[in-house]
C-alpha cells in the first residue's frame, strides 16, 4: 500500500516561517497545470537525501499499533478486538514547503500489504501519523542543521492521506469517512492515447477525434467520456486511482495534485488557528472570565487583527480560484468544499462580530460608567463651591468690623442678615443647600444614563 502523506506543523515552526523570502507575486509559468501562483508561492525548504539515480532514499521506521475501541466493541461483548501489534512503515521523498508562514510536511509511505490487512482503518490512520512523527523526532536536529534553524522541534498538526492505487487496486475498506460526501476529479485521456476497448477497426483518425478526450473537471467532479485516471478527495483521506497513470517531475499532474492538498492545508490550518482563538474569546467574554478591564478596548483590537486574517484569507482563497489552474486548482478547492471551508469562515466572521458586539456594549457600559463617576465629582464640587460661599460669608461677616465693609446699599444688609441668623445657622442652610444639590445631580445622571 502506497499514500502520500501531507502533515502542516504546528506553531513550533513559526519561527523559521520569519525567515523565508516574501511571497513571489508576478505571473510565473510553471506548466499546464499551474500558470501564476501569487501569494500561494510555496518554498521548499528542506527534501529528504537522494540516492545517486536521483530517487528518494527511503527510511523505516516501526510503529506499535494500538488498539483502538470502537462502538461495536462497546456494544457487542462477543466482538472479537482487532489485532495489535508493531507495524513498519517505509518513508521516501519528504519534504518540507513553507506556504504563507506555515510550514507543511510531505512524505511518500509505503505499507506491506500483507502487514496492513491485519489491522483496521483507524489503526493505519494512527500508524501513519505516529509514523511521521517518529521520524521528524528523529531527524529534528539534522533537518534543523540543513535549514540553519536552531532547536527546531517540529509538531504535527494532523496528517492527511491519499492512497495512491494502480489500475487493479482498490482502497481499504471505510478509508473514506461517514458524514463528508467525497468530491471526485477525473483527468482526461492523453490526446495521443488509443482508447483499448475500442475495436481495432475504429482506431483511426476520424475515430479518435470523434471520441470526447477532455471531460469537464468542474468543482462537481463530473467527467464526460473515460477517464485517464481519477481522484478522490474526502475529510481525512483521499485516494488516486490509476495513480501510477498521472504524469510525474516537475510541472507533473502527480507534482500538482501535492500542491494542491498543500494549498488546502494551509487555508484550513489559517482558519483553525483563527477559529480557535475567537471561539477561547467570545466564551471568556460570556461567562466573564476575563477581568473587567479587558472586555473593551483590548478586545475591539483583537477583533481589527482577527477583520485583518480574515481579509488575508481572503485574499488567499481568492488566489486559489483566480490565480491558480489545472489540477493544483481543482484540487485545492474540491478539497476545501468538501471540508465546508466556506460554512466555517461564515461561522468564524459570525463569531468576530459576536465578539465585536460584547466588546463595544462593555466598552460603552465601561463609559457610561466613568461619566457618572465625572458627573458624581462634578456634583461634589458644585456642592463644596455653595459650601465654601457659605464659608466665605461668615468670614467676610464676622471680620472684626462693625456694620458692612464699604457702606450699606440702602435698607439691604446682606452681611448684616448673616451675623443676625448666627454663623451656625448660615453654615447649616449652605451645608444643606449642598447636599441637596449634590442629590439632584447624581439623581439626574442616574435617570438620564442609563
Amino acid at each position: 500500500m502506497e499514500l502520500l502523506l501531507v502533515a502542516p506543523l504546528s506553531n513550533g515552526g513559526r519561527t523559521l516561517a520569519k525567515a523565508v523570502a516574501s511571497a513571489e507575486t508576478g505571473p510565473k509559468y510553471t506548466s499546464r497545470n499551474s500558470f501564476t501562483e501569487g501569494t500561494l508561492h510555496q518554498k521548499l525548504l528542506w527534501q529528504s537525501e537522494r540516492g545517486a539515480a536521483g530517487t528518494s532514499v527511503s527510511a523505516e521506521v516501526t510503529v506499535n499499533v494500538e488498539e483502538i475501541p470502537t462502538a461495536t466493541q462497546a456494544a457487542d461483548p462477543d466482538f472479537e478486538p482487532p489485532v495489535i501489534g508493531e507495524l513498519k512503515i517505509r518513508l521516501s521523498d519528504v519534504r518540507l514547503y513553507a506556504l504563507s508562514k506555515v510550514e507543511v510536511a510531505v512524505a511518500i509511505a509505503e505499507i506491506d500489504d500483507a502487514e496492513a490487512k491485519d489491522f483496521l482503518t483507524p489503526q493505519i490512520e494512527r500508524a501513519l501519523t505516529s509514523g511521521m512523527e517518529n521520524y521528524f523526532a528523529t531527524n529534528a536536529s539534522t533537518i534543523g542543521r540543513a535549514m540553519r534553524v536552531s532547536g527546531w522541534d517540529p509538531k504535527l498538526r494532523w496528517v492527511n492521506r491519499t492512497q495512491l492505487l494502480e489500475d487493479t487496486e482498490k482502497p481499504r475498506d471505510d478509508w473514506f469517512m461517514p458524514g463528508r460526501d467525497p468530491e471526485k476529479i477525473e483527468l482526461p485521456q492523453n490526446e495521443n492515447s488509443v482508447d483499448d476497448t475500442m475495436p481495432p477497426g475504429d482506431q483511426s483518425v476520424d475515430a479518435l477525434e470523434a471520441t470526447p478526450k477532455q471531460p469537464h473537471i468542474g468543482p462537481n467532479g463530473r467527467g464526460e467520456g473515460s477517464a485517464r485516471c481519477s481522484i478522490v478527495v474526502g475529510w481525512g483521506n483521499n485516494a488516486i486511482f490509476s495513480a501510477n497513470k498521472m504524469s510525474t517531475g516537475a510541472g507533473g499532474e502527480f507534482e500538482e495534485f501535492r500542491r494542491g492538498l498543500i494549498d488546502a492545508q494551509v487555508l484550513w490550518v489559517l482558519l483553525d488557528e483563527l477559529s480557535d482563538e475567537s471561539k477561547k474569546r467570545l466564551i471568556a467574554l460570556v461567562d466573564g472570565h476575563e477581568p473587567e478591564k479587558k472586555r473593551g478596548g483590548q478586545y475591539l483590537d483583537l477583533v481589527r487583527r482577527a477583520y485583518r486574517d480574515i481579509a488575508r484569507l481572503s485574499v488567499l482563497y481568492s488566489d486559489v480560484k483566480v490565480e491558480l489552474q489545472g489540477i493544483r486548482q481543482e484540487v485545492a478547492i474540491n478539497v476545501l468544499n468538501v471540508w465546508g471551508y466556506d460554512q466555517h469562515f461564515e461561522q468564524v466572521k459570525t463569531r468576530l462580530d459576536d465578539i465585536e458586539n460584547i466588546a463595544k456594549t462593555n466598552a460603552e457600559l465601561a463609559r457610561r460608567k466613568y461619566q457618572r463617576g465625572v458627573a458624581a465629582a462634578a456634583a461634589v464640587l458644585s456642592g463644596l463651591v455653595i459650601f465654601q460661599t457659605g464659608l466665605d460669608l461668615v468670614a467676610t461677616a464676622f471680620s472684626g468690623t462693625e456694620g458692612t465693609p464699604g457702606g450699606e446699599f440702602g435698607w439691604i444688609s446682606f452681611l448684616a442678615g448673616v451675623r443676625w441668623l448666627s454663623a451656625d445657622l448660615t453654615l447649616s442652610l449652605a451645608m444643606l443647600l449642598t447636599v441637596t444639590v449634590i442629590w439632584y445631580l447624581l439623581r439626574s445622571e442616574r435617570g438620564g444614563g442609563a
